[in-house]
């Protein structure tokens, strides 16, 4: 026992060192959330995105903010207050160009040449409401800089395209700095830096805050369970150490956390303490029968060992399986959370025996077995489970039959910032956008000729007149950037500014000089963000409201549809683009990839079943109480209207790889006790008394371990703390009553396993 309690130190002290160097470590731990990383860099539309920005400049480095006057906006202080904001914020660094309504004009070809009609006439203020009347009776600005009440305005910067995370927090910094130089009764502000900082402020907040509540959730149950000082301190100690040294890797490599990180320390305290859970019952357990603790210690490291390194790599296989995803956050939050995974186990069998060494024996370990609560319970189920058998297979056959009926009614949807809560600034900003103006959502096509043939004809402008109406029906879009609204302001233009002037040009005659206008300003480079170089290709661009990702798809299709002749017979191409239209179609293909990567986990922990019982019908046995709870949570999410998006798809491979622990634990047990020569009934039976504790424990912690993420206000952790722990509620129960009874089967039909 001598050499064991030195080598029992050696490791601990080389543990305790290697610990010391991963929190030096740790501590260059940094945060980030970039919008881009959400995109699969091998995707074709990716790539041409890029292209996009390349030629127009991006679609999404732009800030709105909405300055609001109860009273009405036509007034001449608020304005005079409005147009001097616009001077400070045109100062910030990184700010490329500042829109303002009290800058804001169309032209007017003038015998002196072309000029600038304002809308507003601030230095005129007896012309203020003449201008109200005008602007509402054009119709041109409501909607988009304007609100069609009145009562607020916007104010459009575009920042430096590529700002890094640092430099756009600094512009943030310094717009909300101007803006508390002015007393306006309300500002609302949206866009992407203001996001970006929002998101990582809030999830260096819920790392910490989650982190603490697992380890509450983690301390109630130790204290529960085992009783004692060193039954909490010690598997506290080693979930504590694992997450320390995951974090020591991250940071060793360059990898920040993100907001799917955030997420590590809680899956980890609450995977790791399984382990730590089911070696200390087992030794508990071997102490009962046998009062010598070093081999009690060997027991329980032999086969809780292979159990739980069988269960860890499953469910490091079912993290690993988020590699199918072309995401790189997704394949991260896969890669380090199976890291962890595994270093968890490594920890847990490094430092749990050595520290059992050194401990004495616990008292509770003479407690007889049956005064033991949790023998009593786990002796009724298994009791219940020999005379209810058929009523257990027929309850799970209806749950199985509602549930596919309920994922049947599933949609791939997903909304722009719906992974913050309503009640959230941000959201309530961008919620404003969407109640007030057309939209906060960058709206992007481009239209191009195949044969490369200049669109500077007159049909081709007619072509482009017609798309535009039919898409402002569809997505009702309160105005455009475009080459149609160029040449719209340029008849006007050459018409005498009058409002109702605003329309294409009529005739072959009136498109002429029309033409020469817009060569010219295309090589004073004024018309760059509208029309590529080569002539032959033009954006369209709008702010619209977010319908969600299928209605979207759906209206896309539509406007296709309507304009399918019109396309073919002009020979032009239509490409929808745009960071938001990315999102939409990346959350629809993630969802499906994902779903793939879910049954390569089915495959790969069915070959390790396989390689338990070396057959096939063990496989499927020991699936059916695994695939029936992610069955019932995907009927969960059609009866209460979860759509299927990036945050609720990937719960699945998740769910699976920690649920099917359970049945790893209970099937080891199981054929431990027959490879003793027991029949099925007695193996079962002791099976389920002396797994069954721990199966319950450990689904304990790691169910109030993910249920407490209902508290975040990011959607995407709610709806894993939500999904999961209901999936792992499903897997507790279906394991300790369904699997069972699959196996009691057997031996009514005479067969053996």
């Amino acid at each position: 026992m001598r050499n064991y309690k030195f080598i029992a130190k050696i490791v601990l002290i080389g543990v305790g060192l290697v610990t010391i160097l991963a929190v030096w470590k740790a501590q260059d731990l940094r945060f980030d959330y970039e919008f881009e990383d959400y995109f699969p860099k091998s995707d074709t539309d990716y790539a041409y995105y890029n292209q996009f920005r390349n030629t127009y400049g991006s679609d999404n480095d732009f800030v709105l903010i909405s300055i609001v006057n109860n009273s009405g906006i036509f007034n001449l202080d608020f304005l005079t207050q409005v147009d001097s904001l616009s001077s400070h914020l045109q100062k910030v660094q990184f700010v490329e160009n500042v829109i303002t309504p009290t800058q804001l004009g169309y032209p007017v070809n003038t015998p002196f040449g072309m000029t600038s009609v304002k809308w507003l006439h601030l230095s005129e203020p007896e012309r203020l409401y003449s201008d109200s009347l005008r602007i509402y009776e054009s119709g041109e600005l409501l909607g988009n800089v304007i609100a069609k009440d009145g009562k607020s305005l916007i104010v459009v910067l575009t920042t430096k395209w590529g700002l890094s995370k640092v430099k756009s927090d600094s512009v943030v910094y310094s717009i909300n700095e101007v803006l508390n130089g002015f007393e306006f009764e309300d500002v609302k502000v949206a866009g992407r830096i203001f996001n970006q900082k929002h998101f990582v402020d809030k999830m260096v907040g819920e790392l910490f805050l989650f982190t603490l509540i697992s380890l509450f959730i983690i301390v109630i149950f130790l204290a529960i369970a085992f009783r004692s000082i060193s039954g909490i301190l010690v598997p506290l100690t080693i979930v504590i150490i694992s997450v320390i040294w995951l974090i020591a890797f991250m940071t060793s490599i360059g990898k920040s956390f993100d907001l799917m990180s955030t997420l590590l320390p809680t899956i980890l305290f609450v995977v790791g303490m399984s382990d730590v859970v089911h070696f200390l019952s087992r030794y508990l357990e071997e102490l009962r029968v046998n009062s010598e603790k070093l081999s009690a210690i060997k027991t329980a490291f032999t086969y809780i060992g292979k159990a739980t390194l069988l269960t860890s790599l499953t469910t490091a296989i079912g993290f690993l399986t988020l590699f199918t995803s072309g995401i790189r956050p997704v394949r991260d939050f896969g890669l380090f959370t199976a890291t962890g995974v595994m270093l968890a186990f490594v920890v847990t069998f490094l430092v749990l025996p050595a520290i059992l060494i050194l401990l004495p024996k616990p008292k509770r370990a003479l407690v007889q077995a049956e005064e033991l609560f949790w023998d009593k319970i786990m002796r009724s189920i298994f009791l219940f489970n020999s005379r209810n058998s058929k009523m257990v297979l027929g309850i799970s056959g209806l749950v199985f039959l509602v549930s596919l009926y309920g994922i049947s009614r599933v949609e791939v949807n997903n909304f722009l910032l719906e992974d913050l809560s309503k009640n959230d600034p941000v959201r309530e900003n961008f919620d404003f956008f969407e109640s007030h103006y057309s939209g906060a959502r960058p709206f992007e096509v481009v239209i191009s000729k195949n044969d490369s043939v200049s669109l500077l004809t007159l049909s081709d402008i007619q072509l482009l007149d017609s798309v535009e109406t039919v898409l402002k029906r569809e997505f009702h879009i309160q105005g455009f950037v475009s080459l149609v609204t160029a040449v719209k302001n340029l008849r006007r233009a050459n018409s005498g500014g009058g409002l109702d002037e605003y329309k294409i040009p009529q005739n072959e005659q009136e498109w002429t000089k029309i033409k020469r206008e817009v060569e010219k300003y295309n090589k004073q480079g004024k018309l760059k963000t509208i029309l590529a170089p080569s002539q032959n290709e033009t954006r369209i661009s709008a702010q619209v409201k977010d319908y969600g990702g299928a209605v979207f798809k759906e209206k896309y299709e539509n406007v296709n549809l309507e304009l399918a002749t019109l396309f073919a017979q002009n020979n032009v191409t239509v490409k929808y683009t745009g960071m938001a239209y990315l999102i939409d179609k990346n959350n629809e293909t993630l969802a499906s990839t994902l779903m793939w990567g879910l049954v390569i986990a089915f495959v790969t922990v069915g070959f390790i079943m396989g390689g338990i019982f070396k057959s096939f019908k063990m496989v499927v046995i020991t699936l059916i109480p695994n695939v029936l709870p992610l069955v019932m949570v995907g009927g969960v999410m059609g009866y209460l209207g979860i759509d299927l998006k990036v945050s609720t798809s990937i719960i699945f491979t998740i769910a699976f790889g920690i649920a099917v622990d359970d049945t790893i634990h209970y099937v080891s047990k199981l054929k431990m006790e027959l490879d003793k020569g027991r029949t099925l009934v007695y193996a079962i039976k002791r099976t389920t008394i002396s797994t069954g504790k721990a199966i319950v424990l450990t689904s304990l912690i790691l169910i109030s371990g993910f249920f407490a993420l209902i508290f975040s206000d990011f959607a995407s952790t709610y709806y894993i703390g939500l999904l999961v722990s209901l999936t792992l509620v499903f897997a507790v129960l279906s394991d300790l009553f369904l699997l069972p009874v699959i196996f009691l089967g057997f031996v009514k039909s005479g067969k053996r396993i």
